[in-house]
């Protein structure tokens, strides 16, 4: 008979653990994971970094799967001023990608990825580990190959060893 009980425990504990197991999976604060809000660009920081403004909380949000160049590095504020005239007076589209970072975020403009587009101009770098970083190091390695934005420079220096350097 106790034996019979032990079964039925570990049973009732494997049965309890399978149906939590997705919640488990995702972690605390999960539902940011599949997080998508309208918004406002308030401010562009740099080229990857934007101030959205979410029925009126203000979220700083990086671009998912890119790392544009610094401020202070050649082309640095052209693509502010760039990705500035892109989301002007524009309506974006945020999906949240904490798998990058929790506060990282595909922002679309009328429908287009950012994040891709800037990396098919030639303006940002495919950022390591990114969920989205096949597509990106595609259009990238095309922009490369027929050098265009800082990729006409010949051998640019990525964003995470400048910041190293400081």
């Amino acid at each position: 008979m106790k034996r019979n009980s032990a079964q039925a425990i570990v049973m009732f504990a494997l049965i309890v653990t399978l149906a939590m197991a997705p919640f488990a999976a995702a972690g605390p604060g999960s539902d940011s994971s599949n997080e998508k809000f309208d918004g406002r660009c308030l401010k562009v920081i740099d080229g990857d970094t934007l101030v959205i403004d979410c029925d009126g909380e203000k979220r700083t949000i990086h671009l998912a799967g890119i790392d544009a160049p610094e401020l202070k590095q050649p082309m640095g504020k052209k693509i502010r001023q760039f990705v500035r005239r892109t989301v002007k007076d524009q309506s974006l589209e945020v999906q949240m990608v904490p798998s990058e970072g929790p506060d990282h975020a595909r922002v679309f403009v009328n429908g287009k990825d950012l994040s891709l587009f800037l990396a098919e101009l030639g303006f940002a770098w495919p950022a390591e580990g990114s969920a989205q970083s096949e597509n990106i190091q595609k259009v990238s390695d095309r922009a490369r190959n027929h050098p265009s934005g800082i990729w006409v420079d010949g051998n640019p220096e990525p964003p995470w060893e400048y910041r190293a350097a400081m």
